[in-house]
């Protein structure tokens, strides 16, 4: 017995992407708009369009950033010239910004007396542990997971 044949007609070939009507200025008005109301930010769009929102604004972001910044970097510098002064003027008050004489020194000396070396090497074994057990068990455990499906 013989096997039907079905015909298919062959699909017409591709134009390309649908038409999209003319940009036009309405068009492009609301589009703006439908952005604008979409967008979350602080200062609304409309204020940010003149020059003295957006004197006012970029005025206070880089306030805030410059305050940020220093917040953050002001205790890292405290920490680097508070080790790099000797005993007496660390403990002088009202403390000093710069320290009168630079003792680098300090740093040879709290490495030897501290045992630092010992402490070093027990942190590094702990992290490398911890480590590699994470790898191991979440290897694991991800394994099982990808068999749940």
């Amino acid at each position: 017995m013989a096997t039907p044949t079905i015909a298919v007609a062959p699909l017409p070939p591709s134009t390309g992407p649908a038409p999209q009507p003319p940009d036009t200025r309405r068009t492009r008005k609301a589009r703006r708009r439908a952005a604008e109301r979409s967008a979350r930010t602080l200062a609304s769009p409309m204020a940010l369009r003149g020059r003295k929102g957006r004197t006012i604004y970029w005025t206070v972001f880089t306030v805030l950033l410059i305050a940020f910044v220093i917040g953050f970097l002001f205790p890292l510098y405290w920490m680097i010239t508070g080790a790099m002064k000797s005993t007496p003027e660390l403990l002088t008050t009202p403390p000093t910004v710069v320290p009168h004489v630079w003792h680098p020194s300090n740093f040879a000396s709290a490495w030897s007396q501290m045992d630092l070396a010992q402490y070093i090497g027990n942190t590094a074994i702990q992290a490398g542990g911890a480590w590699l057990l994470q790898i191991v068990f979440l290897t694991m455990a991800a394994y099982a997971l990808s068999k749940l499906r």
